[in-house]
Formats: structure tokens, C-alpha cells, sequence
């Protein structure tokens, strides 16, 4: 299989050093062009570039794609950019750029652009009308922060009962699906709050690996049963798909809110993407038990 070729192509730039980030990366220069093969990441130092078509455009360069590469533009003056381009394009579905610290003049007619525009990243820029200054804003997003493609933080956006049945079911807003074809060792941690609206009786928290068998799941939980007694649980060992308990409680009263906690450790295995639910039992299904609004999990 031919290697990935990530290629980002800066047009008439003056002044512009370069630091490569592996060794063996090979690199094109030329006069109106710099070219970056077989590479994972590149920075650039840029003084000056004159009006250009568009200042920064990474490609597959039409190879087989099968690694990544991560470019970093930074403290670069562009000067004169064309109102009719923008200034980043990014067509290449496995590389990512980060634009951060430069100075845009033009102005140009948008700051990103290409099929890819959502692998570009940027922060800390400033000049013309169209560059914008920073992805990270005054609210961060629950899917700003990721682990090999999945997001961190998985809430429950309003208050979940369960259905009426006595099996181990997913608390909607609880589940996270780990990347295929990568053997990842992921640690969680789950924060829930949860009531009974009818008699008190057995409850359970689990886990389900539901696509793949994990090569192992490690858990521990506990749950508060009253303001100053907790139930704790442990499940050291899950290797199957089948939905598991964590922890089995019974809490002292009806319609009190009370705390739970889950943390543990997923050993993934390379295969198919794999779906992580975190689930919940009663005893009776006319319990009515009740997941509350803003209980999350976190993945690490």
C-alpha cells in the first residue's frame, strides 16, 4: 500500500523558515512553492507572502491515505490577500493545521475553507475583518476535547427514567464510541445523581462494551443510600459484550436525590469501532427509577 503523502503547498513566500519534525521527512523547495511529504508534522516561521490565491492549501496529493500529518503555521505576516480566497483550504481528510499567532491583511473573502475546513484549528490571530481569533471561546464545548476522535464528556440532558422492565438499561446521554482499528487503554469517570419515585428497592449501575468484546473492563462504584452510608462495588474482570452490574444498591428513601459515582479503566481492542454504554437497573419495574439532568462521564 502506498503511504499517505499530506502535501501543504505555500505560495510566494519571502522569508519563511521551516523546521521539520521528523527525521526522513522529505521536502520539495522550490521557488513559488514549499511541499511537505511523508510527514507527521511541520512548522513554518513566515516574515512576509505577497497577494496569493489561497496563502496555506493542504492535500492528500492524491496517495493512498494510510498516516497523518499535523502542519503548525505560525507568526506569519500575509500581506495583500486576495478579497476572492481564503486563507486556509484543507482537502485532505487525515491531516489537521493549526494557524495560531499570525497576521492576515486583505481582507480575504474567508478565513478557512475545503472539504476538511473542520480539521483546521486556530487561535491568537489577528488583522483583517475575516480572520477570526481563536477556536476556544468563553464557552467550551463538551466535544472540544477529544481522546483518539471521541469526545471527553457525555452528559445526560434531561432527567432519564427508566422504561418499565427490570433489565440493565443505557442511560441515554451516557454512551461514547471508541475508535475502530485502535488498541486504546481509556479511563473513566462518571458523576450521577439519581431518585426512586416508588417503593425503595434494589437498584444497579453496570457497563456494556456492546460492539466488541473488550480485552478487559475494570470498574468500581458507589452509591449513596442515605446522607452518610454509601454502597460500594467492584467488577475487576469483563471480557464479553453482555451488559454487567458494577453495583448493587437499595437507597433508604423515595424521591430524595442521591449521589453515585463509577470510575474505571477500558482496555479496547483493535477491531470495529466499539459503543460503551453506562446503564441502570431496578429491581421493579414500576420503580421509576430516575438518572438526573447534568449527571456526565468523562473519558481520559
Amino acid at each position: 500500500m502506498a503511504p499517505h503523502r499530506s502535501r501543504l503547498s505555500a505560495s510566494r513566500f519571502n522569508d519563511c523558515a521551516h523546521v521539520q519534525g521528523l527525521v526522513g521527512t522529505r521536502v520539495d523547495d522550490r521557488e513559488e512553492e514549499r511541499t511537505i511529504h511523508d510527514h507527521v508534522e511541520w512548522r513554518w516561521w513566515c516574515g512576509h507572502s505577497e497577494q496569493t490565491p489561497t496563502p496555506f492549501l493542504l492535500t492528500a496529493d492524491g496517495l493512498v491515505p494510510t498516516g497523518n500529518m499535523n502542519v503548525v503555521i505560525t507568526h506569519a505576516y500575509i500581506a495583500g490577500t486576495s478579497a476572492s480566497v481564503a486563507v486556509l483550504s484543507n482537502t485532505d481528510s487525515l491531516s489537521t493545521g493549526n494557524f495560531v499567532d499570525n497576521m492576515v491583511l486583505g481582507p480575504p473573502a474567508a478565513f478557512m475553507t475545503g472539504a476538511n475546513a473542520a480539521n483546521l484549528a486556530y487561535c491568537g490571530n489577528r488583522g483583517s475583518a475575516n480572520v477570526v481569533g481563536c477556536t476556544i471561546t468563553s464557552a467550551i464545548s463538551a466535544t472540544s476535547f477529544q481522546v483518539n476522535g471521541t469526545p471527553q464528556i457525555f452528559t445526560v440532558t434531561a432527567d432519564f427514567t427508566l422504561a418499565a422492565n427490570t433489565n440493565l438499561q443505557t442511560i441515554t446521554g451516557l454512551s461514547w464510541t471508541l475508535a475502530a482499528n485502535t488498541v486504546q487503554k481509556v479511563p473513566f469517570s462518571c458523576h450521577l445523581m439519581y431518585s426512586q419515585a416508588t417503593a425503595a428497592v434494589a437498584d444497579q449501575f453496570g457497563i456494556q462494551a456492546a460492539s466488541l468484546a473488550p480485552t478487559n473492563i475494570a470498574a468500581k462504584s458507589q452509591a449513596d443510600i442515605s446522607a452518610s452510608t454509601f454502597t460500594a462495588g467492584n467488577l475487576p474482570t469483563l471480557t464479553t459484550t453482555t451488559a454487567t452490574p458494577i453495583v448493587t444498591f437499595t437507597p433508604s428513601a423515595i424521591t430524595t436525590v442521591w449521589n453515585a459515582d463509577i470510575d474505571g479503566m477500558i482496555e479496547n481492542p483493535s477491531g470495529i469501532a466499539n459503543t460503551i454504554n453506562i446503564m441502570a437497573h431496578q429491581s421493579n419495574a414500576a420503580d421509576l427509577l430516575t438518572i438526573k439532568r447534568d449527571s456526565f462521564c468523562r473519558i481520559f
